[in-house]
């Protein structure tokens, strides 16, 4: 499976209407039972995007999420950063995707279970030029623990070649500071 890259110099308002549709119907196509979940989306503090899953598909809409399950923020440069780095992250996962997979992972993923983890994952990325973008990633509210991940160029792909998967975070030169018994907390939920 070959997946879409995005355009070179994308906005964020073009990426979650038209991107984000486009790679979902390659990844998923029309596959049914889909758990219904929404994620909230902040660039730079003042563009806001909900983008929900479900049965009847993916949907996207301008504005704050209401009561999204997770919500990413960060700044424009980092948004950027992380938008450039997809071309990479797909050639080395894209091997292990597939519709059927992912709905089925998603299924197996105890929502409810989630929704009663709120916290908050700091993503810091460092690459080779020593340049950061960072994206806070929130479970509910955001409001109770904190863990703080840093990963330089290097590291993310050693892990990503291994699976990807956040348990291994504790096994790998990454560093973890914060509450790390919520970072093992919400890998027991997501990686069941």
């Amino acid at each position: 499976m070959k997946l879409p890259v995005p355009k070179r110099g994308i906005t964020p308002r073009e990426f979650y209407h038209s991107y984000v549709p486009e790679l979902w119907l390659a990844l998923v196509g029309q596959v049914s039972g889909v758990p219904a979940i929404t994620v909230g989306i902040n660039v730079g503090g003042d563009a806001d995007y909900e983008v929900s899953v479900g049965d009847a598909g993916l949907a996207v809409r301008d504005g704050r999420a209401t009561s999204p399950l997770i919500s990413f923020d960060t700044d424009l440069t980092s948004w950027r950063i992380a938008i450039a780095m997809l071309p990479r992250v797909f050639k080395t996962v894209e091997p292990r995707l597939g519709g059927v997979k992912l709905v089925e992972h998603l299924r197996r993923i105890d929502l409810d279970a989630l929704r009663k983890k709120p916290g908050k994952l700091v993503h810091v990325y460092e690459d080779d030029a020593g340049d950061e973008a960072e994206v806070t990633l929130r479970v509910g509210a955001g409001s109770g623990p904190t863990t703080k991940i840093r990963v330089t160029d290097t590291e993310l792909w050693k892990l990503l070649l291994a699976g990807g998967r956040l348990s291994q975070l504790l096994h790998s030169r990454i560093q973890v500071s914060g509450d790390v018994g919520y970072a093992l907390g919400l890998a027991q939920i997501l990686e069941k």
